[in-house]
């Protein structure tokens, strides 16, 4: 990281909101599962094949955003947040506290209120920047 201790602690701060962030999905969704009547060791390789998909995922993302290019190739915010608002109802149709979900949805939202629905999910990224001004 070089001479520049804060770029170091940027690192550990970003790679921290990743795993721990991550974490909270992983447990909402083993509660989710259990919540369906389903084991955690019958929901486990499902989970491993979703999570699967996130390596490929930070790299599309990343080139996304270093592009600038937010045209959504294969699902849109919209569509994303229709799933998010599913699996939101489904919790409290259970009795659970939505979970990690909650806090994401009012991001995707604005960033539909704000024209971006038809884009990749990306942007997101750049709602949470401006929300911060």
């Amino acid at each position: 990281m070089g001479d520049d201790h804060g770029r170091a602690a940027g690192y550990d701060l970003a790679l921290l909101e990743i795993f721990w962030t991550s974490m909270s999905g992983l447990a909402h969704a083993f509660a989710l599962a259990r919540a369906e009547g389903i084991e955690p060791a019958d929901f486990a390789p499902f989970a491993q094949g979703i999570v699967g998909l996130l390596p490929e995922s930070v790299t599309h993302m990343a080139g996304k955003l270093d592009r600038g290019d937010f045209s959504a190739d294969g699902s849109s915010i919209t569509s994303n947040l229709a799933t998010m608002d599913h699996v939101i109802h489904a919790s409290r149709d259970r009795g659970m506290d939505p979970g990690p979900l909650a806090a994401v949805r009012p991001i995707a939202q604005a960033a539909v209120d704000a024209g971006h629905g038809h884009e990749n999910a990306a942007r997101l990224s750049l709602r949470y920047l401006e929300d911060r001004a």
